[in-house]
């Protein structure tokens, strides 16, 4: 318990009053103290000049605080009645809220104008003047050790109709009768009941107008209180953010979230939203975007031009402008889904996209089409029959953006061959000198067929008509050579076409089994659709159809396999561990074959028989789940993702690898494509940030899937980075041992002090230096720690584990808490937009812009308070 308070006059500073407190002696006996407000002019304040009202919520907000504070300890409770039997009877009940002192301060603790109720199951926080006399009219102690008492039956159903008529009246779901909020609400009811009495609801329930005026000026002080803890760090570049746009689906309103991302003193990752305002503008450019992130950053009283952020977004190309002149990394979940998009699609939606033309073929065409240009150029005049009688082609036909057929061209040429070889000829060119007039009728006839199939007006021809394709690149003895490499290249091209039939067909019956009400008929859960907004929604439409197999049991440690191997029935424990295991796997199979089974059942007794899938199509999803696995690694809330960004490219770059045994052609092409889209598409969005990321994660601090000069490259920017904080820790004050002397360059491994040791004896025949590694700064302490305390840290550990080490690594520590704070996806936006989409609905589709934002705002805000108690 903290000792007297000195009776002396003193003025002492209260953190986060704004003002002083006078504590005044002068004769007055030991804990009756009074106390005035002293402003920061020294003036005396007298009350203020707001209303009752304002006055009475600002008395209660600041009782909750001081509530909160005594819980933390982060203010204490003095006994005023200790040591003194004189004291008025109201301090048995009652402490005064103080200050503790400063650690080896001989100054006591600073009182303040609050007191709280000694009893443990009341805890009333009251202000507190000069007199008892307020003090003790309070009595717990009979409502506290009084039993709760029993409702009558009569009145707990009166009070459920109660609930019920409201949750109905406003169309609002029985589950939340168990949010803890409207506990906390009824609880204070109550509460205000005991303490003051009969209280009427409107008293209690104000007007929706006023409301709205508390709940904006709520979320003022909240986001002030957000800013202002984060000033520094946002000057510093110790916070990332993201930003994404949105579109009412209900009034067409376009509105952008802003959300930030920082690690805090204590190693402690925070992801909240800062304001998603509502865009006016006709046209949302980057410049619109732009502008209204830094008016809203001067709204928080920000300088914008001093605020360094580092941003994730997806490439939306408003986005990218907006936050052009700061430092960006891509979303890696867009990224990732993208990947899977575009190899599933690719050869769906553009036929430019599919070269079914081979090596021969395109020789042909490329060939034909100089010659073509060539002819059409000339100026001789014997040529204008010719030249009106031919047609130019595509100019680069793989690169085409829209479609432009090869087919008129060739069926000119084809018409008048002599006539163009000639000409091609007396123009001194060769380009049709290896081209027969049979190679264009195989060509133009083959062709002609595939995209007469592709030009039908229907999404997808290429998967509608793949029997026929498949009918059409079967081998024929009476195929020409060029013929066969046509096939050849068409069997390669649209090998995919079984996945992508497989794919339409499933979405066909889920859509069937919505219609139809064939879903609730299922017994292992529902069908699920689709959809093209959601990230690996064609995973989670695959898994509805076959559910997926249980995890495989985590590996027993060495620890239990030493327990296992020393006890004699250790083999009979692990062979039933086995047959469980077995019998798990063989009842998951089961589970799947019967869904299936019951699919194309209900399928046959609705005479949908051609919708019908096998059990073999589910080779799809063990493709497509590494994905996945990858996105939910990308979009985790809790721990940091950005050091995942680069180590899974190479884990889903092996896995998409050609496979060493058999597999479907449609699986094998598959593959290639995504091999080429990760190519195309993640690796050149892997920036340096995603590697000091991985390289500050000690499991992958070595980084062995880089070539050794890029390993350099990536140290030598965690150093630039280290440079650049430990100035600005300098600068703020926050690094002590600045002039602390560096270590060592080299320390030799002990000996005895006598001559060499014996490690140094035998390292010439043992081999490898066997002086310790050199350490220069802390990115060299740091490795050394890796490698000698070992680098198994999981992701979910990885901020305790910098926290256990700041000491240690001060500055890198600090560069750790700003490259880890980066997320690897904009998914906070995301989740926010989400509940956006819960906030403006079908009967709420008027809300003004503000009211969104601040509901946005306080939803997040209240959420992550609550997560951090």
């Amino acid at each position: 318990m903290a000792g007297p308070v000195s009776a002396d006059c003193v003025r002492q500073s209260v953190p986060g009053s704004g003002y002083d407190t006078l504590q005044l002696g002068g004769g007055a006996q030991a804990g009756q103290h009074q106390q005035a407000q002293v402003g920061p002019g020294g003036q005396r304040r007298t009350g203020g000049k707001g209303s009752r009202k304002e006055k009475y919520a600002e008395d209660e907000k600041k009782k909750e605080e001081v509530k909160t504070k005594l819980k933390s300890q982060e203010y204490i409770l003095v006994r005023v009645d200790e040591g003194n039997p004189n004291q008025a009877p109201a301090w048995k009940k009652f402490g005064r809220a103080a200050i503790p002192p400063y650690k080896d301060s001989e100054d006591g603790p600073t009182l303040l104008k609050f007191v709280q109720c000694l009893n443990p199951k009341c805890g009333l926080v009251k202000m507190y003047s000069s007199g008892t006399g307020a003090l003790m009219n309070h009595n717990c102690k009979e409502e506290i050790n009084t039993p709760e008492k029993t409702l009558p039956e009569r009145e707990k159903e009166d009070f459920q109709r109660k609930l019920i008529s409201f949750f109905a009246g406003n169309v609002l779901p029985l589950s939340l009768a168990s949010a803890q909020e409207l506990h906390d609400l009824i609880d204070k009811a109550l509460a205000l009941g005991r303490e003051y009495g009969l209280v009427s609801t409107k008293s209690l329930i104000p007007h929706p107008t006023t409301l709205h005026r508390a709940a904006v000026l709520y979320a003022d002080e909240a986001r002030s209180e957000l800013v202002e803890a984060l000033r520094d760090d946002l000057e510093d570049g110790m916070v990332s953010a993201t930003v994404d746009g949105w579109t009412d689906g209900q009034s067409r309103r376009k509105f952008f979230g802003h959300t930030v991302e920082y690690i805090d003193s204590n190693f402690v990752l925070h992801d909240n939203v800062l304001f998603t305002p509502y865009c006016a503008a006709e046209s949302v450019t980057g410049q619109v975007i732009r502008d209204e992130i830094k008016s809203n950053l001067s709204a928080l009283s920000l300088d914008p031009d001093k605020v360094n952020l580092h941003y994730v977004t997806d490439d939306g190309a408003d986005i990218v402008s907006a936050v052009s002149e700061g430092s960006r990394t891509y979303c890696a979940d867009h990224c990732t889904n993208l990947v899977v998009k575009k190899a599933l699609t690719r050869q769906l939606t553009r036929l430019t996209k599919v070269d079914l033309y081979g090596e021969r073929g395109g020789y042909i065409v490329d060939n034909v089409r100089k010659a073509v240009d060539t002819i059409k150029s000339s100026r001789r005049k014997t040529l204008t029959p010719l030249k009106k009688k031919l047609v130019k082609g595509p100019t680069n036909r793989k690169e085409q953006i829209q479609f432009r057929s090869c087919l008129p061209m060739l069926r000119k040429v084809h018409a008048n061959f002599k006539q163009v070889r000639t000409a091609s000829r007396d123009l001194g060119q060769s380009y049709m000198e290896n081209i027969e007039k049979k190679d264009l009728s195989d060509l133009f006839n083959w062709i002609h067929t595939l995209e007469t199939i592709a030009k039908k007006k229907t999404e997808n021809a290429f998967v509608g008509e793949n029997e026929e394709i498949a009918a059409l690149t079967l081998p024929n003895v009476a195929d020409s050579e060029l013929q066969s490499e046509l096939k050849i290249q068409a069997r390669q091209e649209l090998a995919t076409l079984p996945i992508l039939a497989l794919l339409r067909k499933c979405k066909t019956i889920v859509t069937f089994f919505k219609t139809s009400g064939l879903n609730l008929k299922l017994h292992d859960g529902k069908l699920k659709q689709e959809v093209d907004t959601r990230w690996m929604s064609i995973l989670t439409m695959l898994e509805s159809f076959f559910p997926p197999p249980p995890p495989p049991p985590p590996a027993p440690s060495q620890a239990d396999s030493a327990v296992d191997g020393a006890t004699a029935d250790s083999d009979a424990a692990d062979g039933d561990t086995d047959t469980m295991e077995e019998e798990d796997r063989q009842e998951a199979e089961n589970k799947r074959r019967s869904k299936i089974m019951q699919i194309n059942q209900l399928l046959a007794d609705k005479k949908k028989v051609e919708l019908q899938i096998s059990e073999e199509e589910i080779v799809l999803i063990t493709v497509l789940t590494p994905f996945n696995v990858a996105i939910k690694l990308f979009e985790k809330e809790k721990d940091p993702t950005i050091q995942h960004v680069l180590p899974e490219y190479f884990i889903l770059k092996n896995h998409v690898a050609p496979p060493l045994g058999p597999s479907p052609p449609a699986i094998v092409k598959l593959r290639e494509i995504l091999t080429e889209q990760l190519t195309l598409k993640y690796l050149p969005n892997i920036k340096d940030r995603h590697k000091v990321g991985a390289f500050l994660w000690p499991m992958c601090a070595e980084l062995p899937f880089l070539p050794g000069e890029e390993r350099e490259k990536v140290k030598s920017t965690v150093r630039t980075m280290c440079e650049e904080q430990k100035a600005i820790m300098l600068r703020r004050g926050l690094l002590a041992d600045a002039n602390a002397p560096p270590p060592p360059k080299k320390r030799r491994a002990r000996g005895s002090g006598k001559g060499p040791s014996e490690e140094d004896r035998y390292a010439e025949i043992l081999g490898g230096d066997r002086q310790q590694p050199e350490v220069w700064d802390e990115v060299d302490k740091y490795l050394l720690i890796v490698k000698t305390a070992g680098n198994f840290v999981k992701s979910n550990d990885l901020l305790k584990w910098w926290k256990a080490r700041s000491a240690d690594l001060p500055v890198l520590s600090r560069v750790a808490r700003m490259v880890l704070a980066t997320p690897a996806s904009s998914s906070s936006s995301e989740r926010n937009f989400s509940v956006a989409g819960r906030v403006i609905t079908p009967r709420r589709n008027c809300l003004a812009p503000e009211t969104v934002d601040v509901m946005l705002f306080l939803f997040n805000y209240l959420n992550k308070k609550k997560q951090l108690a």
